[in-house]
């Protein structure tokens, strides 16, 4: 459990495979190449994916797996399409189940604006420096540096 935790936290709580947000009860280890195919038990032969898609995919080699998913469904998420989490299966059924917030999937938090900004109103703004706005039609240098004149 602590193999698949530990996989699921560097995949950012997502399927190898379809790009899917896993809850820890629906992920499962997936050996990209196939013990039985020769591959080994070491972590960089080890991805965590959903586990319908494991038990789908079974000894299939890691380019017949993408080649399926390409060809069943187009979009990212296709073990999704394919494979339906319980909690879908149960809602299409009519049943409700009770959330668990340990079993909740990791989700990257979104960066928001902080809501203590002060705004002043437009009568009460003052100038910060003492720049004058250039007229467009005026041509000025984009710099201030003065020419240097040779000495004599």
């Amino acid at each position: 459990m602590k193999k698949l935790s530990t996989l699921l936290f560097n995949q950012g709580g997502k399927c190898f495979y379809c790009d899917a947000f896993l809850d820890i009860n629906e992920a499962s280890i997936d050996h990209v190449i196939p013990q039985s195919k020769g591959g080994s038990n070491d972590i960089d032969n080890l991805v965590v994916c959903c586990k319908y898609a494991n038990q789908a995919f079974a000894d299939y080699p890691p380019k017949h797996k993408m080649t399926v998913i390409k060809q069943l469904c187009c979009f990212p998420s296709a073990c999704k399409k394919i494979f339906p989490r319980e909690e879908e299966i149960t809602e299409a059924n009519g049943i409700q189940n009770e959330p668990l917030i340990e079993n909740q999937p990791v989700k990257p938090k979104k960066k928001t604006q902080s809501t203590n900004v002060k705004t002043v109103p437009p009568e009460k703004k003052t100038p910060s420096t003492n720049v004058q706005p250039v007229q467009a039609a005026e041509k000025t240098p984009s710099t201030n540096v003065q020419p240097v004149q040779a000495a004599e």
